[in-house]
């Protein structure tokens, strides 16, 4: 099947939708820093040990391949799964209820997103013609469209709102108000260029 190069781009995007998620959450020094580690990790070695299953060994038509190397898959993708549930069950508390809502949402549009993958990955497994193959790749699209547009907007959301909270308490300075969807969150108290 002639999907490779989207096993290029998940290698990248994967990773980086992970640390993104992270990014937002209240985790900080060591703990961020292994977090981060860890799924990034855990996630380029979901998407590689996947691309040996359906691409590398066997040309992506051996039965026995695909069955080991996803289930090797599987296993790497329960790592960063589990890292981003426990981060963001540690952070809920200490924020404000509504960044924990969009925070919540963007966990789970994200994973959800993410739980399709595996799914087509195992529609190679079972059917393998020209319709399946286009199934799978018209079902891939349209979950990478929706799942990382729609996780990208709530999680721009979230460090909008994370940030307007920093600046209310006290804990940053940013130089500019904070607007999402027209109401403003913050506002600039002092700048140094005009006093």
């Amino acid at each position: 099947m002639p999907i490779a190069p989207r096993y290029v781009e998940w290698s990248i995007a994967v990773s980086l939708l992970a640390v993104e998620l992270l990014a937002v959450t209240t985790l900080v020094g060591h703990a961020a820093r292994s977090a981060v580690r860890a799924a990034v990790v855990g996630a380029f070695l979901m998407i590689f040990t996947g691309f040996l299953g359906a691409v590398v060994i066997g040309d992506g038509h051996s039965l026995a391949a695909l069955i080991i190397w996803g289930g090797v898959s599987t296993a790497f993708f329960i790592v960063p799964v589990a890292i981003l549930i426990l981060a963001i069950r540690l952070s809920l508390p200490r924020l404000t209820p509504e960044a924990a809502i969009l925070q919540k949402t963007a966990t789970i549009f994200l994973l959800s997103g993410w739980a399709v993958y595996p799914l087509a990955y195992a529609i190679q497994i079972f059917f393998c013609s020209g319709p399946w193959t286009t199934t799978i790749h018209v079902l891939l699209c349209i979950t990478d469209i929706v799942a990382k547009l729609g996780f990208e907007g709530l999680i721009h959301r979230v460090a909008k709102l994370r940030t307007a909270e920093d600046v209310r308490a006290g804990v940053d300075v940013n130089g500019e108000a904070i607007w999402i969807s027209s109401v403003k969150q913050s506002m600039r108290e002092f700048s140094p260029w005009f006093t």
